[in-house]
């Protein structure tokens, strides 16, 4: 079991939040602690605040279209052992339609949509959380498992589809 602090609230500190958390952990409510949207700053204080618990999981917005963590952030939930639960990993669709990811997917016989789930399947410590409710698409997405992208391939999705945002300009943000 997993409890989530979604988005930390302005009207009660972050440590607050985070002890409030640790509380139910210790009633026995949960058995681990996750947050959403944290910078290292703010991870860093997270992670200080709790006693007998790790923070397990920071759930951020990724995808091959928004790699911004993949400088500062993804690193250091790395080094932590904190997962990446990588929200929004389709941008809505939008990969769908994507020439590069459909011409990596030939290469595995896999979907534009596979491609994109493997390709943050492939780094450490993230799971991506896409979002559906017809059936068809939970059963192409249980095809982006079981195989690799190899190296090479990734390295030429980094190329060819650059990161909507500048990751050096908007680091702070992760």
């Amino acid at each position: 079991d997993l409890i989530l602090l979604h988005w930390s609230e302005p009207y009660l500190s972050l440590e607050e939040q985070i002890k409030n958390l640790e509380y139910l952990a210790n009633k026995g409510y949960t058995r681990y602690i996750g947050v959403s949207n944290l910078n290292i700053d703010e991870l860093e204080l997270a992670i200080n605040t709790v006693s007998k618990y790790d923070i397990v999981v920071n759930q951020v917005r990724y995808s091959v279209y928004d790699r911004r963590i993949e400088k500062k952030l993804l690193p250091y939930c790395i080094e932590k052992g904190i997962t990446i639960q990588a929200y929004t990993p389709l941008e809505r669709g939008e990969v769908v339609k994507d020439n590069i990811l459909k011409e990596v997917g030939k290469k595995y016989g896999k979907t534009e949509v596979q491609v994109a789930l493997n390709y943050l399947i492939s780094q450490i410590n993230v799971i991506p959380i896409p979002k559906t409710e017809r059936r068809e698409r939970i059963e192409e997405y249980i095809g982006s498992l079981g195989w690799r992208l190899k190296k090479e391939d990734i390295e030429y999705i980094r190329r060819k589809i650059l990161s909507r945002y500048s990751i050096d300009d908007l680091e702070d943000e992760q």
